[in-house]
């Protein structure tokens, strides 16, 4: 199926079927939609249209500056879950349609790193689907967070378009050289290894017909037949995969989870939302060097039992996810929450702390500084960006004084922040945080480091039924070593990795080598 670009920043358009055409209704006019499902669609004056419950949105609610500029963001949220809903059923019409001509081949849906943004979301669509697809281009600094956020429990998930498009200079000469673009290349297809199934590049041959400057360049081999230095990456990286294919099985889920918020990212706040996610990524797989997986409220029936769940700035959810976690932390799990939650999906008031006994006086987030005291004894200092500052943002002040509480529930426990510490600048106080959190749950380490790794520095283990394998990035313009021992295989692993490059290691549960690429390795004895 071809790639869905449906951006939730653009105006939204309604198709409503009837006897005689098609309708196309744009945003910008109240529509009386609803009420009888045999009527024609009717415009409404703007005066009644407002009192509409089934009135569209208009296109300037959906920008980060829509109170202000006149306009009502507050159907954001449900017009998202309409086009979700509709492009879900289109997704299980299309298999359906498939699978009813006797084919068995596997279907999926194209979608680049919009998808789990603010565009259609496997979040929804994945059910109907064999595997779920990332197409990984722009934003290589949120390599993991493209592969992560994507994969679901049960799901195969394939980075299924990756590549380097044309990036250029101001003066419009390529900023990159072709060693420069086959690193990127590599690290992206290292980390896709990260709870997924690996990568395919887009294309293999460079298309110089293409009438698109921005993407004649991609391909592995150029017109005039020779290759570009990512063809000797993608044929390390397939004798990595073909040399123990059986080991390629069923992913064991990690001991801690990130639950992220759609009612924040199907907001005005969507931006900060995304820069969240990336920011609570980083601080526990980069600098606490943590694996975990990624999964959105809607859906929390696939949470089952990991030691750590932490819910990153959230501001709002619905009540039933509110209710999943609770559910959780019941039956012994911990939650880390940070700042308040007292929204719902209509950016109403809910009460989420005055049930379990917390007090607390929510107030807007208006300030940069503020202070962290973190109960294991470390104090951070946060500070808040102008964006944030500016933004519909809250915080909470306990009536006791502290940063953080830690409240029983149930059989488990729920740590709590004052302040949404991932709205903050910086990883290093969300890092600490996050460490914190950890031992509260009682994860244990993947790895033990035996020389400090570089923040800048992805060590990510993968489990899988009798193997692990680790995909390595190294994000820093140096070469940084790696010395850790694996606490599943206790294997040494030891290696110097280039700057910009990536590696990958497969490991039997013995702690043998079953495959490798680029310089992974383990210590010489």
């Amino acid at each position: 199926m071809t790639e869905r670009s449906v951006s939730q920043h653009a105006a939204p358009v309604l198709m409503v079927k009837t006897q005689g055409s098609d309708q196309r209704l744009h945003a910008g006019s109240s529509y009386r939609i609803g009420r009888d499902p045999q009527a024609q669609p009717t415009a409404l004056a703007p005066e009644v249209g407002a009192q509409d419950p089934m009135a569209l949105p208009k296109a300037g609610a959906f920008q980060p500056d829509a109170v202000r500029s006149g306009f009502n963001p507050l159907k954001v949220y449900d017009y998202t879950l309409f086009t979700q809903s509709v492009f879900a059923d289109w997704v299980k019409q299309m298999r359906d349609l498939i699978r009813g001509t006797g084919s068995q081949q596997l279907v999926t849906v194209g979608q680049d790193e919009g998808g789990v943004a603010g565009r259609v979301s496997p979040a929804f669509y994945s059910p109907f689907l064999d595997f779920t697809e990332d197409h990984t281009w722009w934003d290589f600094d949120a390599i993991l967070w493209a592969s992560l956020a994507p994969k679901f429990p049960g799901k195969p998930l394939l980075i299924q378009e990756t590549g380097e498009q044309r990036r250029l200079t101001l003066d419009d000469h390529l900023r990159f050289s072709a060693e420069v673009e086959g690193w990127q290349l590599e690290r992206k297809i290292a980390v896709s290894f990260a709870q997924g199934a690996g990568a395919l590049e887009w294309v293999w041959n460079v298309n110089a017909y293409m009438a698109n400057d921005n993407e004649i360049p991609i391909g592995a081999v150029r017109p005039d037949g020779t290759e570009k230095p990512e063809a000797a990456m993608l044929a390390g990286f397939a004798a990595f995969a073909a040399k123990s294919p059986q080991s390629f099985t069923k992913i064991v889920p990690p001991e801690v989870t990130m639950v992220t918020s759609q009612v924040e990212l199907y907001s005005t706040l969507g931006g900060l939302a995304l820069d969240t996610q990336k920011k609570a990524l980083r601080a526990m797989a980069y600098y606490d060097h943590t694996p975990l997986r990624m999964l959105p409220e809607n859906r929390l029936a696939e949470l089952g039992t990991p030691k750590l769940v932490f819910l990153p700035s959230a501001q709002g959810l619905t009540e039933g996810a509110w209710q999943q976690l609770l559910d959780y932390v019941a039956k012994g799990g911990t939650l880390l929450v940070t700042g308040p939650v007292d929204r719902n999906e209509h950016w109403q008031e809910a009460d989420r702390m005055g049930p379990l006994g917390i007090k607390a006086e929510v107030i807007p987030l208006a300030v940069r500084g503020s202070g962290l005291q973190v109960p294991d004894g470390t104090t951070e200092q946060l500070g808040f960006p102008a964006d944030v500052q500016q933004s519909s943002a809250e915080t909470m002040r306990f009536t006791d004084g502290k940063t953080v509480e830690v409240i029983s529930h149930g059989s488990g426990k729920i740590l709590w922040t004052a302040d949404p510490v991932e709205f903050a600048e910086g990883h290093e106080a969300t890092a600490a945080l996050y460490r914190w959190a950890l031992d509260q749950a009682r994860v244990k380490a993947a790895f033990r480091e035996v020389a400090p790794l570089s923040p800048a520095v992805l060590a990510f283990p993968t489990v899988l039924d009798d193997a692990e394998i680790y995909s390595f990035s190294n994000e820093s313009a140096d070469a940084q070593p790696v010395d850790l021992v694996d606490a599943l295989t206790n294997a040494h692993i030891q290696f110097t990795i280039g700057a910009q490059r990536g590696a990958a290691l497969l490991l039997s549960r013995s702690g043998a080598v079953l495959s490798s690429y680029g310089e992974a390795e383990l210590a010489t004895k």
